[in-house]
């Protein structure tokens, strides 16, 4: 059994998302922007982050993880398809 308390964990919650926001960050800013991989390829894998960060913040700062399954379905449908349709224009011009 963990002697770590629910009310603990519940309030590390917020902190950990920002760890893996600033993780995120890094990556983005550091790695896929060099010369490590393709154009293409780290324009890519920068969208998918960013639907994945905007996912993080969506459910943990504003507090939609428990909201009805309806309106989580549209912003979690939300935060992968806008990435997705960016990046196809940025992949037709």
């Amino acid at each position: 059994m963990s002697t770590v308390s629910v009310p603990f964990r519940r309030r590390q919650q917020p902190t950990v998302v920002w760890v893996l926001l600033m993780a995120a960050t890094v990556t983005t800013t550091w790695l896929l922007s060099k010369d490590a991989v393709g154009a293409t390829t780290g324009t890519g894998a920068t969208f998918a982050l960013v639907g994945w960060k905007v996912r993080l913040i969506i459910l943990d700062f504003m507090e939609l993880r428990h909201a009805p399954w309806q309106l989580r379905l549209v912003f979690e449908a939300w935060s992968a398809i806008v990435p997705a349709i960016i990046f196809g224009f940025y992949l037709a011009t």
